[in-house]
């Protein structure tokens, strides 16, 4: 029988997927148009919990490892006119679904949804609000960029009664930092984590990825271990993908300096370890 590690390197350079949505990307096709996609929302059954999500595609500088849909922008125009788009499109799924769905979970993902100001990101709210009945004791997080984090922002989330925010840490190595285009210091970070709880804001997530450039277990260890002083309730640990033929920016990052299979499965054991034996 394969051992743990054996089964894990035996795909580590396959083309399997890192995690799944629904549907998965093969069948999105050119068949499933609006009014197939107005045909499924009106047989939503009345009175069936939902989770909405938003994305805001733009971001003030690109990370090199990034893999999600965004596009870097200096400009607030382009970040504006999408959102009055958005807030068409939280009108349009409403009408489509014809009843006030109760929501038990809102995700405000990106990109960047800290490039939303806080006036415009409390107008969106308070759509959705007026669109679907938002449960009292709704999980409402957002996904916070330290780096582009402002008061007026935290005090609208606030006020919003977001109460989970999802910070992109990803390593706190000077080095890798450099080498994917995202430098920000731990002071930075635990100003973000200080000003969200002062708002009243207790829940919070850290990001962190492993296979990075330069990374190496010690790093990845030391990363873990600056983190914990910052009591973040829930650590997400994603895999680097390096897949430049599909994200163009990607090819800024040296491939040689990337860690292979047996360095990758050292970095997430050591991690899973240490946030084990912290509780």
């Amino acid at each position: 029988m394969m051992s743990r590690t054996e089964i894990i390197l035996a795909y580590a350079d396959r083309r399997i997927p890192r995690y799944t949505s629904y549907p998965t990307a093969p069948h999105f096709t050119s068949e499933v148009d609006a009014d197939v996609y107005r045909s499924w929302l009106a047989a939503v059954p009345p009175g069936m919990a939902a989770s909405l999500y938003l994305h805001v595609p733009f971001c003030r500088t690109m990370c090199w490892y990034c893999g999600c849909h965004t596009r870097a922008t200096l400009q607030s125009e382009p970040v504006e006119r999408y959102l009055d788009a958005l807030e068409l499109e939280i009108d349009l799924v409403a009408a489509a679904i014809g009843g006030r769905l109760p929501v038990v979970h809102i995700h405000w993902g990106g990109g960047s949804p800290t490039l939303v100001r806080g006036k415009r990101f409390v107008r969106i709210m308070e759509r959705i609000r007026s669109r679907f009945e938002v449960r009292e004791d709704a999980e409402i997080a957002v996904e916070v960029d330290p780096r582009t984090l402002r008061d007026d922002l935290v005090e609208a989330m606030a006020a919003s009664g977001v109460n989970r925010a999802s910070i992109g840490v990803q390593t706190f190595d000077a080095q890798v930092q450099k080498a994917i285009n995202r430098p920000q210091t731990y002071a930075l970070v635990a100003k973000a984590a200080t000003r969200l709880r002062q708002a009243g804001i207790g829940g919070m997530n850290a990001d962190l990825l492993y296979g990075l450039p330069h990374q190496t277990v010690r790093s990845a260890e030391e990363t873990v271990v600056q983190l914990l002083e910052l009591a973040p309730e829930r650590v997400s640990v994603f895999g680097y993908a390096h897949v430049p033929h599909m994200k163009k920016h990607q090819r800024l990052i040296d491939e040689a300096a990337l860690p292979g299979p047996w360095e990758r499965l050292a970095q997430v054991d050591c991690i899973a370890d240490t946030l084990a034996a912290a509780g």
